[in-house]
């Protein structure tokens, strides 16, 4: 299996989060994560985490899963999982993410939380769609594979001012999860996720 997607800096940031970078080291580790990760795919309940993480510009629902590397993000995602490594913070707003050219409406969604101080770029085809901040000391919630929304039961305190680059509507996996593997946050405004109220989704590592 080729892991060439992988970068350098990426696989450093996860050693230093104390993550094992397994897949460079352990391709048959590897494909066994891969498959415990379908297995929970299959089940259907990781979908509101996937459509939150992995959406097409075109269907705006969860995309395919052939490419090596989101097979390969799939598995990262259930390795911090299990390792209890993800929290996440939602924040209510009064619609999913417009248009990217919509980027003034989609600052106004954003604007509306006050836990948050937001800035969202004008569309670009580089860097993220722009940044938020936390203006206020917040518990974000464990994520965990066993319980039936897969919220676990620790939280982890999160001091104001920890900055997230915010990233909205379309976005792979891969791009999803190599976000967090390097800079440990992550803000996603993501197009309607079927059966679930209009969110800001905030991720973190353990820190």
């Amino acid at each position: 299996m080729d892991t060439g997607w992988i970068s350098q800096t990426m696989a450093d940031t996860m050693a230093a989060h104390g993550h094992a970078v397994w897949m460079l080291t352990d391709p048959a580790g590897c494909a066994k994560s891969i498959d415990i990760a379908r297995d929970h795919f299959r089940s259907g309940r990781f979908d509101w985490l996937l459509s939150v993480l992995h959406q097409s510009p075109h269907s705006k629902s969860r995309r395919g899963t052939d490419s090596a590397a989101d097979q390969y993000s799939y598995a990262v995602l259930t390795l911090l999982i299990q390792r209890r490594q993800l929290f996440m913070k939602t924040f209510p707003v009064s619609a999913w993410a417009r248009p990217d050219a919509d980027y003034m409406g989609n600052g106004d969604l954003l604007a509306s939380i006050e836990a948050l101080q937001s800035h969202v770029s004008e569309p670009s085809t580089y860097g993220h769609d722009g940044f938020v901040s936390l203006t206020e000391d917040i518990e974000f919630q464990e994520l965990g594979l066993n319980t039936e929304d897969y919220r676990g039961d620790n939280v982890m305190p999160v001091k104001a001012g920890l900055t997230f680059p915010l990233e909205i509507g379309s976005i792979a996996l891969s791009k999803s999860i190599a976000i967090l593997t390097t800079g440990g946050t992550l803000a996603r405004l993501p197009y309607e996720v079927p059966g679930g109220e209009p969110m800001v989704f905030a991720f973190a590592l353990r820190q």
